[in-house]
């Protein structure tokens, strides 16, 4: 054995703290094995009374044959069904209900959310699109996957560093308001402000771009209020200069104030309405 041994490269043969480096490496498998198996292990633990019920309603929906009159190892064979497992499991997910009736009833009522949603938005965008006063006064919409929005340029709305409507403003707003009340609580509306990247003046009423976007958005929610829009769904948002629509510099370094003043706007976002207390 000791003459074997001697064959041994002693390269490959190596003790002390970095030969056993991969016992860490090994260790953190092993952990990470046992806490994946702990989840897998935590997704089977299912409710099966509750699912018992989900069962049956749906072998009776799709045609097959309820639980009456079998025995009881005939009824845990197909509570174990692969497929019918899938279906509660599919119900259970999407959080439907307990029942057929209780899932039908919500699905309905968000595939009419999505109606109105969808129905609202076409409605406002035929109307504010081909309002040719609204596009002398320079609004325009944007007709995305899932909002639509309306942008008005800061030079309709506001005096250079204030908050305060001009009479324009207050014209365009009656306008899109009068649209918008049509769909008074089928649709959220956010409000957002956006101003370009020079700071206020030191002896400007906002002392920041943040606090300027976000009175300047209120002010035109107030606005939208005052002509009757519902405040339900309804926010507001001070963006500052974090999201330009142009590039505001030059490539030799210069200011573009063209640039700067497309960047000086308010959006009226119409989007789905999410209830008080939920997240979109």
């Amino acid at each position: 054995m000791a003459l074997l041994g001697s064959k041994f490269n002693p390269r490959h043969h190596q003790s002390g703290e970095h030969g056993e480096l991969w016992i860490v490496s090994y260790a953190d498998m092993m952990t990470l094995l046992f806490g994946f198996f702990v989840i897998l292990y935590s997704f089977s633990q299912v409710d099966d009374k509750k699912f018992a019920v989900v069962g049956k309603q749906l072998a009776e929906a799709f045609g097959g044959e309820a639980n009456h009159g079998k025995s009881s190892s005939e009824v845990g064979s197909m509570m174990e069904s692969r497929d019918l497992r899938a279906l509660q499991l599919l119900v259970a997910m999407l959080n439907l209900g307990d029942t057929i009736p209780s899932a039908e009833k919500n699905m309905e009522r968000n595939l009419s959310s999505a109606n109105n949603m969808e129905g609202a938005r076409q409605y406002i965008l035929s109307k504010a699109k081909h309002d040719a006063e609204l596009e002398k006064l320079g609004v325009s919409t944007m007709n995305k996957e899932d909002q639509l929005e309306i942008a008005l340029p800061d030079s309709l709305l506001f005096q250079s560093g204030t908050a305060e409507l001009t009479p324009r403003a207050v014209t365009a707003l009656t306008r899109i308001a009068g649209y918008l009340t049509k769909v008074n609580g089928l649709v959220g509306i956010e409000v957002v402000g956006h101003t370009d990247s020079t700071p206020p003046a030191s002896n400007a009423k906002f002392s920041s771009n943040w606090g300027l976007s976000a009175a300047r958005a209120g002010a035109v929610a107030e606005e939208l209020l005052r002509q009757g829009v519902s405040r339900k769904g309804m926010v507001t948002r001070g963006m500052a200069d974090l999201e330009p629509l142009f590039p505001e510099r030059r490539p030799d370094g210069t200011p573009n104030a063209e640039n700067m003043a497309k960047n000086r706007r308010v959006h009226i976002i119409v989007k789905k309405l999410v209830p008080i207390g939920k997240s979109s």
